[in-house]
Parts: structure tokens; C-alpha cells; sequence
């Protein structure tokens, strides 16, 4: 067990072996050779339910459940310059491209994007889509911004005048 010298180096292959040899062997407080399991990623623990899943025979080939599968976005050619656009509720990007680009309509260009965003909006509609807010947020929808500011206001008046604090102004720098 002596390090060999090959041309003035030594080699010190046989002593790391020796050493962590030695280490799996008798193991002590001062080595320790267990390890701390890490957390698994989300990306782990999503295929380990997707497995789960297609063993038992839930949702598609993937494993993925219904719900949660992302629809495909629909794309359309321009009819002039072949370019593929996405189709979106508003067609914004299809109207600026059909106006800017080539100076006609958008039923020139995309002859199907009206058709096909009258469908996601009625699709939209049908699943309920709030525009993100939860059911408790949005409680008059009928009111403006601006009504809304003036309701909270006179809210606040009818507060003061009636001797309850309102928001607690803080103290120190502005």
C-alpha cells in the first residue's frame, strides 16, 4: 500500500480507493455515507401520477387527465403571403397583419378567423370564463371604474361622518 512514484509523481490513485474503501466498510459519525434525499421536482412527481394514472387506465395515452390538457392553438394562412397566425378571441394580430401589411380585411386574409373566434367566445362563455376574478370580486359588474372610485369614496364619507377610521395612515416618510 505504498504510492507508487512513477517519474517524480506519485500516484495517488490506490490511497483515494483505499480511502473510501475504507469509509463503506466502517462507517462512522465522522464520514457519514448516507445521504439526505432530495425533494423530487414537480416535473418527477407529474410523470410518477401520469404513470399512475395510464396503469389505471385515467385519461389519455399520456396519463394526463382531461381537464388538464391544453388545447391546441388554431393557426390560419394568410390567403396573400401564406404567413400562419394564431387565432384568438379578439384577432388582434390577424386585423393588424391583414390592415398594415397588405391594406385589406381581415375576411380577405383570414376568411375563417371570424368563424373560429365567434367559437372560442361561445366556448368561453359556456365554461364560465370570468376574465380571471374569483366570484366574490366581482359583485356589480354593471359599474364602471369610474363609478366604482365615486361608490368608495362616498363609501369613505359615509365612514368619516360617522366617527369609524378608515385606513390607518402610516407614520414616517413619505
Amino acid at each position: 500500500p505504498i504510492p507508487k512514484i512513477r517519474d517524480g509523481i506519485i500516484d495517488y490513485s490506490f490511497i483515494c480507493f483505499a480511502y473510501h474503501l475504507l469509509i463503506f466498510l466502517y462507517p462512522s459519525p465522522l464520514f457519514p455515507t448516507t445521504y439526505i434525499n432530495m425533494p423530487e421536482s414537480h416535473k418527477a412527481e407529474r410523470r410518477r401520477v401520469q404513470k399512475a394514472n395510464r396503469a389505471a387506465g385515467i385519461g389519455d395515452e399520456m396519463g394526463r387527465l382531461a381537464g388538464r390538457v391544453k388545447v391546441e392553438k388554431k393557426l390560419l394562412l394568410c390567403t396573400i403571403c401564406s404567413q400562419e397566425m394564431t387565432v384568438t378571441k379578439s384577432n388582434t394580430d390577424l386585423i393588424r397583419h391583414a390592415e398594415n401589411k397588405h391594406g385589406k380585411t381581415l375576411e380577405i386574409c383570414f376568411p375563417a378567423a371570424t368563424e373560429l373566434a365567434n367559437e372560442m367566445i361561445s366556448k368561453a362563455a359556456a365554461k364560465g370564463g370570468g376574465g380571471g376574478k374569483s366570484s366574490g370580486e366581482n359583485k356589480n359588474p354593471s359599474l364602471s371604474k369610474a363609478q366604482k372610485k365615486k361608490k368608495a369614496n362616498l363609501d369613505m364619507d359615509d365612514l368619516l361622518s360617522a366617527g369609524i377610521p378608515g385606513k390607518k395612515e402610516k407614520k414616517g416618510k413619505k
